[in-house]
Protein backbone atom coordinates (compact mmCIF):
# COMPACT_ATOMS: atom_id res chain seq x y z
CA UNK A 1 0.00 0.00 0.00
CA UNK A 2 1.21 3.00 -1.06
CA UNK A 3 2.16 5.94 2.04
CA UNK A 4 0.44 9.24 1.55
CA UNK A 5 2.71 12.13 1.75
CA UNK A 6 2.04 16.18 1.71
CA UNK A 7 4.29 16.42 -0.98
CA UNK A 8 2.61 17.87 -4.27
CA UNK A 9 2.88 16.41 -7.39
CA UNK A 10 4.45 19.87 -8.53
CA UNK A 11 6.94 19.74 -5.65
CA UNK A 12 7.63 15.92 -6.67
CA UNK A 13 8.52 17.22 -10.05
CA UNK A 14 10.08 20.63 -9.22
CA UNK A 15 12.33 18.38 -6.94
CA UNK A 16 13.36 16.62 -10.19
CA UNK A 17 14.09 19.48 -11.65
CA UNK A 18 16.43 21.16 -9.24
CA UNK A 19 18.44 18.39 -8.92
CA UNK A 20 19.17 19.04 -13.06
CA UNK A 21 19.16 22.67 -13.17
CA UNK A 22 20.77 23.07 -9.43
CA UNK A 23 18.51 24.05 -6.71
CA UNK A 24 19.83 27.48 -6.31
CA UNK A 25 17.82 28.64 -9.41
CA UNK A 26 14.92 26.55 -9.60
CA UNK A 27 14.11 26.89 -5.84
CA UNK A 28 13.53 30.99 -6.12
CA UNK A 29 10.58 29.81 -8.52
CA UNK A 30 8.90 27.23 -6.04
CA UNK A 31 5.72 28.01 -3.90
CA UNK A 32 4.81 26.72 -0.41
CA UNK A 33 7.46 26.31 2.46
CA UNK A 34 10.32 27.25 0.12
CA UNK A 35 10.40 30.89 0.27
CA UNK A 36 10.06 30.45 3.91
CA UNK A 37 13.18 28.09 4.41
CA UNK A 38 15.27 30.09 1.95
CA UNK A 39 14.61 33.00 3.41
CA UNK A 40 15.46 31.29 6.85
CA UNK A 41 18.54 30.47 5.67
CA UNK A 42 19.77 33.45 4.00
CA UNK A 43 19.17 34.96 7.38
CA UNK A 44 20.54 32.66 9.05
CA UNK A 45 23.85 32.71 7.07
CA UNK A 46 23.67 36.62 8.26
CA UNK A 47 23.71 35.35 11.71
CA UNK A 48 20.45 37.20 12.61
CA UNK A 49 19.17 33.94 14.04
CA UNK A 50 16.00 35.81 15.81
CA UNK A 51 14.75 36.56 12.68
CA UNK A 52 15.66 33.23 11.40
CA UNK A 53 14.01 31.57 14.44
CA UNK A 54 10.73 33.55 12.92
CA UNK A 55 10.95 32.20 9.66
CA UNK A 56 11.76 28.57 10.27
CA UNK A 57 8.51 28.83 12.80
CA UNK A 58 6.30 29.73 9.67
CA UNK A 59 8.28 27.63 7.51
CA UNK A 60 7.30 24.53 10.60
CA UNK A 61 3.57 25.76 10.99
CA UNK A 62 3.00 25.33 6.70
CA UNK A 63 4.90 21.69 7.51
CA UNK A 64 5.73 20.54 10.90
CA UNK A 65 7.36 17.69 9.90
CA UNK A 66 10.11 19.43 7.57
CA UNK A 67 13.03 18.29 9.58
CA UNK A 68 15.68 20.79 7.89
CA UNK A 69 13.54 23.45 9.11
CA UNK A 70 13.48 21.98 12.59
CA UNK A 71 17.08 21.51 12.82
CA UNK A 72 17.73 24.82 11.74
CA UNK A 73 15.47 26.19 14.15
CA UNK A 74 17.48 24.21 17.05
CA UNK A 75 20.30 25.27 15.52
CA UNK A 76 19.26 29.32 16.01
CA UNK A 77 17.13 28.66 19.65
CA UNK A 78 20.98 27.50 20.35
CA UNK A 79 23.04 30.31 18.89
CA UNK A 80 20.78 32.37 21.14
CA UNK A 81 21.25 30.83 23.83
CA UNK A 82 17.71 29.44 24.64
CA UNK A 83 18.69 25.93 25.09
CA UNK A 84 15.52 24.49 26.47
CA UNK A 85 13.85 25.01 23.64
CA UNK A 86 16.78 24.29 21.44
CA UNK A 87 16.58 20.72 23.22
CA UNK A 88 12.94 20.23 22.44
CA UNK A 89 13.30 20.72 18.59
CA UNK A 90 16.83 18.39 18.42
CA UNK A 91 14.25 15.37 20.81
CA UNK A 92 11.24 15.82 17.87
CA UNK A 93 13.35 15.68 14.98
CA UNK A 94 15.34 12.43 17.16
CA UNK A 95 12.22 11.11 18.16
CA UNK A 96 11.14 10.48 14.21
CA UNK A 97 14.84 8.41 13.58
CA UNK A 98 18.59 8.64 13.69
CA UNK A 99 20.15 12.51 12.78
CA UNK A 100 23.63 12.71 13.52
CA UNK A 101 23.19 17.07 13.53
CA UNK A 102 20.35 16.86 15.98
CA UNK A 103 22.34 14.17 17.78
CA UNK A 104 25.44 16.50 18.35
CA UNK A 105 23.25 19.90 19.57
CA UNK A 106 21.28 18.37 21.77
CA UNK A 107 24.18 17.04 23.47
CA UNK A 108 25.62 20.74 23.11
CA UNK A 109 22.42 21.68 24.83
CA UNK A 110 22.59 19.35 27.59
CA UNK A 111 26.21 20.04 28.40
CA UNK A 112 25.47 24.28 28.39
CA UNK A 113 22.44 23.71 30.88
CA UNK A 114 25.16 21.29 33.08
CA UNK A 115 23.98 18.23 32.66
CA UNK A 116 26.90 15.68 31.20
CA UNK A 117 25.15 12.92 31.28
CA UNK A 118 22.50 13.53 28.74
CA UNK A 119 24.76 15.02 26.98
CA UNK A 120 26.82 11.91 26.68
CA UNK A 121 23.81 9.87 25.97
CA UNK A 122 23.32 12.11 23.04
CA UNK A 123 26.82 12.53 21.81
CA UNK A 124 26.90 8.04 22.26
CA UNK A 125 24.62 8.53 19.03
CA UNK A 126 26.65 10.71 16.72
CA UNK A 127 28.14 8.68 13.92
CA UNK A 128 29.37 10.63 11.14
CA UNK A 129 32.61 9.55 9.27
CA UNK A 130 32.53 12.63 7.25
CA UNK A 131 33.40 14.77 10.56
CA UNK A 132 36.37 12.66 12.14
CA UNK A 133 37.81 15.28 14.10
CA UNK A 134 34.14 15.76 15.93
CA UNK A 135 33.63 12.48 16.78
CA UNK A 136 37.54 12.60 18.17
CA UNK A 137 36.61 15.30 20.31
CA UNK A 138 33.12 13.98 21.39
CA UNK A 139 35.48 10.53 22.28
CA UNK A 140 38.39 12.18 23.96
CA UNK A 141 35.09 14.12 26.77
CA UNK A 142 33.61 11.12 26.87
CA UNK A 143 36.22 9.09 27.94
CA UNK A 144 37.25 11.66 30.54
CA UNK A 145 33.96 11.76 31.90
CA UNK A 146 33.46 7.84 32.39
CA UNK A 147 37.42 7.90 34.35
CA UNK A 148 35.10 9.89 36.79
CA UNK A 149 37.42 13.29 35.87
CA UNK A 150 35.50 16.38 37.56
CA UNK A 151 34.75 18.07 34.16
CA UNK A 152 33.29 21.90 33.94
CA UNK A 153 29.95 21.55 31.45
CA UNK A 154 30.51 24.72 29.78
CA UNK A 155 34.30 23.60 29.06
CA UNK A 156 33.35 20.65 27.38
CA UNK A 157 30.69 22.32 25.46
CA UNK A 158 33.18 24.68 24.05
CA UNK A 159 35.53 22.16 22.99
CA UNK A 160 33.27 20.35 21.16
CA UNK A 161 30.68 23.40 20.08
CA UNK A 162 34.30 25.02 18.63
CA UNK A 163 35.39 21.69 16.50
CA UNK A 164 31.91 21.61 14.82
CA UNK A 165 32.29 24.71 14.32
CA UNK A 166 35.08 24.58 12.45
CA UNK A 167 35.09 23.52 8.25
CA UNK A 168 31.44 25.93 7.20
CA UNK A 169 28.17 25.39 7.87
CA UNK A 170 27.46 23.34 10.04
CA UNK A 171 24.66 21.57 8.02
CA UNK A 172 26.04 20.43 5.40
CA UNK A 173 28.97 18.37 7.25
CA UNK A 174 26.18 16.33 8.90
CA UNK A 175 24.27 14.98 6.19
CA UNK A 176 23.30 11.35 6.62
CA UNK A 177 23.55 9.42 3.49
CA UNK A 178 24.46 12.67 1.03
CA UNK A 179 21.06 14.67 2.31
CA UNK A 180 21.37 17.36 4.03
CA UNK A 181 20.57 18.22 7.32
Amino acid sequence: MARKTDMSRRDLLLGMVNRFKGTEESAKTVSGIQPDQLNGDRLLDEGNYEQAISAYRTCLQKAPEHREARAKLGYCLYRQERYVQAACEFKRILAKGSHNFSSLYLGLCHARKGDLDKAAAAWGKYFNPGRPEIMREINVQLALLETGENLDPAEVAEAIDSVAATGGTPFQEHSEKGKSV
